[in-house]
C-alpha cells in the first residue's frame, strides 16, 4: 500500500459518489461475480464510494477464518444499511505456492457474495500483490472512490472490532476512518510495568511510537534478536527519540516496558490481531496507533544503528540497498530514477 495510510480527499454525499478510472487500471476492465461471470468493473463500480481489496488464497485457513465475520459485516453494510461499498477479492502471490487454481477459487468464491480479480489475470494478482506490499495473509486494504489508500490494512483492526456474531460494531464504524487508531491502541491496555514491578500508565506513551514485541526467553533467535534491540532501544532513547517498546511477556532485566503478568486476555488478542505464527517477531505502531510495519526484525537486524528511526516508507530509496522483490515493482508502477 504506497500505501501509507493516505487521506481520502474531500467527502461526498452518501451514495453521490463517483468512480475515478484509476480503479478501472487497477483491477483491469472487468471483474467476476459468482453466479454471472465477467462483469465490467465500471459498471459494477459506478457510485461505490469505498472499495476494499481483499488480499488471500483458498488454501490459508486463517483466510477462510477470517472470511465468515467479513462476509456478515459486509452483507450488513450492503444489504442491510445501504452503503455504497464493496469488496474485490484478489488471490495473493505467496513465494512458495502455486497459483490459485480455478476449481479453488470457484469454490471460494461461492462463499464471497463481492466480487474478485478474475482468476486468468495472474499478472494482475502479482501487480496488486506488489503494489500494495502483501507480507501475510488475510489483508484488507481500504481504498476511497478514487483509488485512493485509506486504510493500508485494516485486518488487524477487524479481527479485534468483530466481536459480536451479528458483526454489529464493525459495521456501525464503517468507514472505520478513526476506529483503527483507537482500537489498535485499545488492545494495549491502560496500564504497562517496568523491571522493577512499577506501573506505567498508557498515558506516558502519548506521542510516541510505540514496538510491540513478541518474543520467548527460551528461545535462542529471540535472545539475540533482543540483544540487537536492547542496543539500538538504548541508543535512541539516549538521542531523546519518542520511542518505547512493550514487551508481551515480562522479565525483571528489560530496559523497556510490559504487559502486566495476568494480562492473557490482551495477549491472546494481540497475537491473534497481528497473525503471530513464529518470533521473534516486532510490531512498529505510529503515535496515532497505525501499524507503520510488521516487519520490525528485519529492520533492527538491517538498521541497528536505528538511523532510519521511526521506520516510515520512504519517498527515496538508495536502489542497491533494495532487495529483489521490491526491485521487480519497478515493472509495475510509475517508477522515477
Amino acid at each position: 500500500e504506497n500505501d501509507n495510510i493516505a487521506g481520502t480527499g474531500n467527502p461526498t454525499t452518501e451514495g453521490q459518489g463517483t468512480m475515478s478510472s484509476d480503479l478501472v487500471s487497477l483491477f483491469g476492465a472487468t471483474l467476476y461475480k459468482n453466479g454471472t461471470g465477467e462483469v465490467g468493473t465500471k459498471a459494477v463500480l459506478k457510485g461505490k464510494e469505498h472499495v476494499a481489496i481483499f488480499f488471500g488464497a483458498a488454501w490459508s485457513g486463517s483466510c477462510k477464518q477470517f472470511l465468515l465475520p467479513l462476509v456478515q459485516v459486509y452483507k450488513k453494510l450492503v444489504e442491510e444499511k445501504g452503503k455504497a461499498f464493496e469488496i474485490v477479492y484478489v488471490p495473493a502471490t505467496v513465494p512458495g505456492r502455486p497459483p490459485e487454481d480455478e476449481k479453488s477459487f470457484n469454490e471460494l468464491m461461492s462463499m464471497m457474495p463481492w466480487l474478485a480479480v478474475p482468476i486468468h489475470r495472474k499478472a494482475t494478482h502479482k501487480k496488486l500483490t506488489r503494489r500494495f506490499q502483501v507480507r501475510q495473509i488475510p489483508m484488507l486494504v481500504l481504498l476511497d472512490q478514487e483509488g485512493k489508500t485509506i486504510h493500508r490494512d485494516i485486518t488487524p483492526a477487524v479481527t479485534h472490532i468483530v466481536e459480536d456474531a451479528d458483526g454489529e460494531t464493525f459495521a456501525e464504524q464503517f468507514p472505520w476512518a478513526q476506529q483503527r487508531h483507537s482500537n489498535i491502541k485499545s488492545m494495549l491496555g491502560d496500564a504497562f510495568v517496568r523491571g522493577d514491578g512499577s506501573e506505567v500508565a498508557i498515558g506516558e506513551l502519548q506521542g510516541k511510537y510505540i514496538g510491540l514485541l513478541f518474543s520467548a526467553t527460551w528461545h535462542w533467535q529471540c535472545r539475540r534478536f533482543t540483544q540487537m534491540l536492547e542496543y539500538m532501544y538504548e541508543k535512541l532513547k539516549g538521542e531523546g527519540k519518542q520511542f518505547e517498546i512493550v514487551d508481551m511477556d515480562f522479565s525483571a532485566d528489560m530496559p523497556w516496558l510490559a504487559l502486566p503478568q495476568g494480562a492473557y486476555a490482551v495477549r491472546q488478542q494481540l497475537g491473534e490481531a497481528f497473525r503471530v505464527e513464529a518470533c521473534p517477531m516486532l510490531v512498529i505502531v505510529d503515535p496515532e496507533g497505525s501499524v507503520v510495519t510488521t516487519e520490525g526484525v528485519e529492520i533492527v537486524s538491517k538498521d541497528s544503528e536505528g538511523e532510519c528511526f521511526p521506520w516510515t516508507p520512504k519517498p527515496l530509496y538508495d536502489l542497491s540497498t533494495l532487495e529483489p522483490e521490491i526491485l521487480g515493482e519497478m515493472n509495475d508502477t510509475v517508477t522515477c530514477v
